[in-house]
Order: structure tokens, then C-alpha cells, then sequence
């Protein structure tokens, strides 16, 4: 039995050399569920995050631009309000 380990891993793949976005790795979480099934961990805890870098000064305002709206200008106001 495996006691206090820590698996990290990620399901969206990585990026190549060429910075495209790789295929989805599949099969980890098989692996983890199976471990628990046959008894060889007693438990695992699956925590879904994401870290995200990226804050569109548009975001909030976009979808109305998609809806026919005139794009609100931007401004350090907005650009100092979004950080």
C-alpha cells in the first residue's frame, strides 16, 4: 500500500517547441481510480484548478460587442481598475 504520496499532473497536455498546444494526455485518471479500486491507496483527492495569467481589459464589456454595442474606449482608468 502507497501512503502520503502526491501525484500532480495535467490533463490539457503541454506546449510543443513551437509553443502549439499539444493533444490531451489520456489515462491518468484511470490510473489513479484503479489504485483506489483495487486497494493499493486508500483514498486520492482530485482537485481541478486552473491558474490563469491572462485579464482581457475587454472582458467584461466584449459580449456586448458581440451583441451589436458600441466598444467602450480604452483608458489607464479602465486598464488600472482591471489589474
Amino acid at each position: 500500500m502507497i501512503d502520503n504520496g502526491y501525484v500532480e499532473f495535467f490533463v490539457e497536455g503541454t506546449r510543443s517547441r513551437s509553443f502549439k498546444m499539444l493533444n490531451p494526455k489520456f489515462g491518468m485518471m484511470t490510473i489513479i481510480t484503479d489504485c483506489v479500486f483495487d486497494g493499493k491507496i486508500n483514498d486520492a483527492f482530485i482537485v481541478p484548478i486552473t491558474i490563469n495569467y491572462e485579464k482581457v481589459l475587454e472582458g467584461d464589456t466584449f459580449p456586448y460587442e458581440l451583441l451589436g454595442e458600441e466598444k467602450v474606449k480604452e483608458s489607464l482608468g479602465r486598464l488600472v481598475r482591471a489589474v
